[in-house]
């Protein structure tokens, strides 16, 4: 129904993991419906619930919405509004340093690692003073998700801007519990997002091959030793501005800490 050529993107959505997704599962049966469709210059919004069920029953729900967009109007994003980055001042008060992510088990390989290096990690401090930690990766163009998403239209999928967010929340873990990384038995397995939290997201822009850096940090909400179970809200920003913020992710350590 458009004149022109329009873009698919996600906006917002929130989204609940009732069960882990194991080999058990067997087939995932999908179920979406549209419940909103509205139009205003040039752009089209359309809001969806989501239902996952495998075998024994219901296993992730998510009530989320996108849009086509045209070029212009892409081109046109500020990002974030009201978004501020958790600043210098505070990171020299922070334990400042940098270190490549890790590419081994229990983190991700090389081709899934969204991140390049860690600057900063604190234990304290973070806007929950709970903690928090920052990370960086150079944007490669030739990288296989450009080549894959979209068609002619190439931008990295905000589920794996979600994805660094949790490798960042991953390498606070074995910081916070240093045992599970010299531990002789099983390495530490990490579940996220955890059963039975939602998590809410927000994005108002994209990473696309001409961009160069994208940053992001983690703020430490809730610590739970007792279950090995953080929760914290992350923001992702590329070339200086913020375009991803997340509130409630989740995740669970299966290991001795």
């Amino acid at each position: 129904t458009s004149e022109s050529d329009l873009s698919f993107r996600n906006l917002d959505g929130q989204a609940t993991l009732h069960r882990p997704l194991t080999e058990s599962s067997g087939c995932i049966q999908a179920k979406i419906r549209i419940n909103k469709v509205s139009r205003s210059g040039g752009m089209i919004i359309q809001a969806f619930s989501v239902a996952l069920h495998d075998v024994a029953g219901a296993l992730y729900n998510c009530e989320t919405v996108f849009g086509f967009f045209s070029k212009s109007a892409l081109n046109q994003q500020i990002g974030i509004r009201d978004a501020e980055w958790y600043a210098m001042e505070q990171i020299a008060a922070s334990s400042s340093w940098q270190q490549s992510y890790p590419a081994h088990s229990p983190f991700s390989d090389t081709k899934f690692r969204m991140l390049d290096n860690v600057s900063v990690l604190s234990q304290t401090g973070g806007r929950h003073g709970l903690g928090w930690v920052e990370g960086h990766a150079q944007v490669d163009p030739e990288a296989w998700y450009f080549k894959a998403h979209f068609y002619q239209d190439p931008v990295i999928p905000g589920s794996l801007g979600i994805e660094s967010m949790a490798q960042l929340l991953k390498f606070f873990a074995l910081e916070r519990w240093p045992n599970l990384k010299n531990s002789k038995g099983p390495a530490a397995q990490f579940q996220c997002p955890a059963p039975g939290v939602e998590m809410r997201w927000t994005y108002r822009g994209q990473v696309i091959p001409g961009n160069d850096r994208v940053s992001v940090q983690i703020h430490l909400s809730k610590i739970d030793s007792a279950n090995a179970t953080l929760i914290a809200d992350g923001y992702l920003s590329v070339d200086g501005r913020i375009i991803y913020s997340v509130e409630n992710l989740s995740l669970i350590v299966r290991g001795d800490v």
